[in-house]
C-alpha cells in the first residue's frame, strides 16, 4: 500500500498539512502498539508493523521534497542518486 492510500489521502504534490496530521494521528491512535500489549503475538506484531508503516508514510509526506521524490517514484520516474541532491 502506498503512503497516500495508507493515510487515506489523494496522491498529490500539494497536501494540506492539517489533513495529513489528522489522518496520521487518528490512525496512530488506532494502531499504537501500546493498545495491543495484552493481545496475542500476531496482533502485537501487526500493530507494530502498521505503526512503523504509518510513521514512515507520515515522515515522507510531511516533507515537501520527500513527498515530491515519493510521487516521482510512484509514477515510475527514475531520479539520479537519492533524488535529494544535485549531482
Amino acid at each position: 500500500m502506498d503512503h497516500f492510500a495508507r493515510l487515506g489521502l489523494p496522491a498529490a504534490l500539494d497536501v494540506e498539512p492539517a489533513s495529513l496530521d489528522r489522518a496520521y494521528f487518528a490512525l496512530q491512535l488506532q494502531w499504537h502498539p501500546a493498545r495491543f500489549v495484552a493481545k496475542p503475538a500476531a496482533e502485537r506484531a501487526r500493530a507494530s508493523a502498521e505503526a512503523a508503516a504509518l510513521n514512515d508514510a507520515y515522515r515522507t509526506l510531511k516533507d515537501p521534497l520527500g513527498r515530491a521524490v515519493y510521487l516521482a517514484e510512484l509514477s515510475g520516474v527514475e531520479l539520479p542518486g537519492d533524488g535529494k541532491a544535485m549531482e
